[in-house]
Formats: C-alpha cells, sequence, structure tokens
C-alpha cells in the first residue's frame, strides 16, 4: 500500500478585508490538506483491509494449495508476456504479436485453472462482495438534500445575471482572492499516478490532467485518487442564511478515457472516472464541500469495452448553481473556494487498466448571495 498527498495555497488580501478574517482563510485552507490526508489514510486501510479479505477467501474457497498453483501459474505467464514484450518494437506489428501472444497465454493459465478444478463462477459471490465493500469506500458523502446538482446551460440561468444585475447578488470576477489545491492518492499495484494542476487566480484557470495505470493487475489491486484545483473569494455575508452561488464557466478540456482489459479470464473489477464544479467555505468556519457534476462515469463486472470522450464544447458556456451545506450568519466574511475536482477510483481484480481524466475550465464569474436576503 502506497501513499501520496501534497497541497498549497496562495492568499491575496483585499484592502476591505480584516487581517483577522484573512488569517482564518490561512489557517482554513491548511486544515484542507490535513483532511485529505486523513481521508486517504482511513480509504487505503479500508481498501487494504477488503483486499487482504478478498484473497484470502477466495483462498479458502478454492483450496490454500490449488490457490497458490493458480497464483503461481500466472505469475510466470506475466513474466513471459514482459519478456515477449522487451524484445518487440514498439510499432503495430509489435503491439500486433504481443497481443497474439497474451491471448496465448491466456488460453494456457484458463487450461491451468481447469486443470486444477477452478470454476470462476463459483467465486462470483467473493467478488461481488468485495464490490461492494470498494465502493461503499471510495464514496463521496451524500449531499443534504438527497439532490445532485449537474452543469446547466445558459438557459437554466436567472435573467438578472445574464443581465449582468448585481443587487443582492455579489459579483467576482479575476483577478481572484487566491487558490489552493491538493492532491491525495493511495493505491496497491499499479505505478504512481502522472498528475498536473492548474490553479491560477490571475486568470481564473482551474482543473488538472491525470493519468493511471495498471498494466500487470493481480487478484486485489485497488487505487484512490483525488485531485482538487479551486480560486477563492472572500464573501461577506449580509444576512444569515445559506451561501449560494452561480458559476460561470468556460471549458478549456473535457477529455476522458476508460480502458479495462481482461488479463487471464478470471477478473471483474469497478471503476469511476469523474469531475465536478466545487464550492467549499473554509473559514471562518468550514462548510463540507458542494458540487456539481461535469462527469461521472462508472463501469463493474465484466466490461471490458474501451471508453473515450470529449464531453463539452470547447470554448462553450456552462454554469453550476451551488448551496452551502450549513448556514452562515450575517456580518460574518467567509473565504470561499470555487475550483475543480478530479478524481479516478478502481478496485480491480486481474483486469489491467488504463484511464485518463483531463478537465479544465476558466471561472469567469462568481455570483454569491445569502439565502437570507
Amino acid at each position: 500500500m502506497l501513499i501520496d498527498v501534497d497541497s498549497g495555497s496562495r492568499i491575496t488580501r483585499p484592502a476591505h478585508v480584516d487581517p483577522y478574517d484573512y488569517l482564518d482563510a490561512a489557517r482554513g485552507v491548511d486544515a484542507l490538506g490535513q483532511d485529505r490526508l486523513q481521508r486517504t489514510r482511513e480509504v487505503a486501510g479500508r481498501m487494504s483491509e477488503t483486499s487482504a479479505g478478498f484473497r484470502s477467501a477466495v483462498a479458502d474457497a478454492v483450496g490454500q494449495e490449488r490457490y497458490a498453483a493458480y497464483r503461481s501459474g500466472v505469475a510466470d505467464a506475466l513474466g513471459r508476456l514482459r519478456a515477449t514484450a522487451d524484445t518487440l518494437p514498439r510499432d503495430v506489428d509489435g503491439f500486433e504479436r504481443l497481443d497474439a501472444q497474451r491471448l496465448r497465454l491466456r488460453e494456457e493459465v484458463g487450461a491451468l485453472r481447469a486443470e486444477l478444478g477452478i470454476d470462476p463462477a463459483a467465486l462470483v459471490g467473493i467478488s461481488a462482495e468485495r464490490q461492494e465493500l470498494c465502493q461503499s469506500a471510495l464514496a463521496f458523502p451524500e449531499p443534504l438534500d438527497g439532490a445532485t446538482p449537474s452543469l446547466v446551460v445558459p438557459g437554466a440561468v436567472p435573467s438578472e445575471l445574464l443581465t449582468g444585475r448585481t443587487n443582492p447578488w455579489q459579483l467576482f470576477e479575476p483577478p481572484y482572492d487566491g487558490s489552493a489545491w491538493n492532491y491525495a492518492w493511495s493505491r496497491r499495484g499499479g505505478i504512481d499516478p502522472i498528475l498536473r494542476g492548474v490553479d491560477n487566480p490571475t486568470t481564473g484557470q482551474v482543473g488538472s490532467l491525470e493519468r493511471t495505470w495498471n498494466d500487470d493487475a493481480s487478484d486485489a489491486d485497488y487505487l484512490h485518487l483525488d485531485h482538487h484545483n479551486a480560486v477563492g473569494a472572500f464573501v461577506g455575508m449580509p444576512q444569515t442564511g445559506l451561501v449560494e452561488s452561480w458559476v460561470e464557466l468556460q471549458s478549456i478540456a473535457s477529455y476522458h478515457q476508460f480502458f479495462h482489459t481482461d488479463e487471464w479470464g478470471w477478473s471483474d473489477g469497478w471503476g469511476r472516472v469523474g469531475s465536478r464544479v466545487t464550492m467549499q467555505v473554509v473559514s471562518p468556519e468550514p462548510s463540507g464541500q458542494v458540487g456539481a457534476w461535469a462527469l461521472d462515469v462508472q463501469r463493474s463486472g465484466t466490461d471490458f469495452s474501451d471508453w473515450r470522450l470529449n464531453s463539452y464544447v470547447t470554448g462553450g458556456t456552462y454554469w453550476a448553481h451551488l448551496y452551502s451545506d450549513r448556514v452562515y450568519p450575517a456580518g460574518r466574511t467567509l473565504y470561499v473556494l470555487f475550483g475543480s475536482h478530479e478524481f479516478t477510483h478502481e478496485a480491480v481484480n486481474d483486469v489491467s487498466y488504463n484511464d485518463q481524466v483531463t478537465y479544465e475550465w476558466f471561472i469567469r464569474r462568481i455570483w454569491v448571495r445569502s439565502t437570507g436576503e
């Protein structure tokens, strides 16, 4: 089990903001990084426990000796596949020959499984239980009102925003009052993810690229990856209420790919990739992070099709409508982060995965008010 967590921020204090409110914002943003670390440790612990329980349950079901013999055969096949890959050219012919070798080795592993008397169908229940536990460990908190917002097009936006009337809305535009980022991942198997993030308060650009793969998955691998990039604004609360916001976005990139490959014929898995436009009050009292879905794709069982898609029109305008999950009193100055959250979650059994999520936006304008107005 491997874990990596990092975070950073830069906050600008406008002249009208009290220094103590600025310090509260800095402390609140720093606390987010610690929260991500704690959640990642909790998820990693639950996922590792689930993976170990799966391997133990399978070994008990098929017999320790037969299970060890099967895993030894898989390891041998994987070693020969890697040896073949090292000798082939990196061109179309080489990839086709490698695929042919993979199919031959898969047949050999299938023959070994039959010789040992291992029936994958008899293990479906064990796999299903593991997938359910993994999905529970990786789940996001449900919104308090049960609603899950998604991005909307300009036609659904209140007319007063489109016409520029601000009262009672507060309008924020670049440059914003700072920015913050953090990422956290843990994994068993595969390689470290490639990450690139942007949080530019001058232009309002936020988003990230996540590139993850595992081309030699064993019998209980997983990946948990969350990446957050945001700009910030100091928001005054004229009345007690929830924080309500409309975030105007311009799409820069919206690509995802989601590949699962059956390695040895006894394979299943669950995966989820996604992106949300988010809002979170970080000071003086933090709220939960709320978000509007830009992408949410899941696959489970033995779905080994390849998915790749650009979801939004580059340069197109979209909006997110968000509410905080707690009430703030009148007279307080809040520091609120608005940004993008990308994630990749995988829980696989002898399934290779090759995933990418690249979502970036310009946050052009943010309209904020208290619901008490």
